[in-house]
């Protein structure tokens, strides 16, 4: 290896040049500095995002050449384990003051939340009359893992 500086003749591992004091950039790696390592690294990070933009564009393009229908099934095969916004609602409009509907969509915090609240002069009946009431309208999309509500 030579000096990044002078061109003088150096070891394997020297870090600073004894002739003109000049640091060469050297690491626990080897013979790399640290430059060679980080366009390396940019390197691999650039093929790493061109997979990923390829993936992206495969789906899309997928995506664009599939009819209605077969959308429709694969978002069903998807979705397998959707729950119903109409039994949420209804239990949360019967049972929600022992957070029915709450429990069945997978939220139990504000499930144990409305339980809780139910010996207190019957606020916990009905925060889950209106939750129920806010479910069937629509105003809740989405299961506790994130999975929307068929209906």
């Amino acid at each position: 290896m030579k000096c990044k500086n002078c061109g003088q003749e150096l070891g394997e591992r020297v870090k600073v040049c004894p002739i003109c004091q000049a640091e060469q950039g050297i690491n626990e790696v080897g013979n790399r500095s640290q430059e060679q390592m980080q366009e390396d690294l940019m390197n691999e990070q650039e093929g790493i995002n061109k997979i990923f933009q390829q993936d992206y564009l495969n789906k899309v393009g997928l995506q664009n050449e599939m009819s209605g229908h077969e959308k429709e099934v694969l978002e069903e095969e998807v979705y397998e384990h959707q729950k119903s916004r109409l039994i949420a609602g209804l239990l949360q409009l019967f049972l929600g003051g022992f957070g029915a509907g709450r429990f069945y969509l997978g939220y139990t915090g504000v499930a144990v939340g409305q339980l809780c609240t139910l010996p207190l002069f019957g606020i916990g009946y009905i925060w889950g009359f209106i939750d129920g009431i806010l479910i069937l309208c629509g105003q809740l999309d989405l299961d506790a893992d994130g999975v929307p509500l068929k209906g």
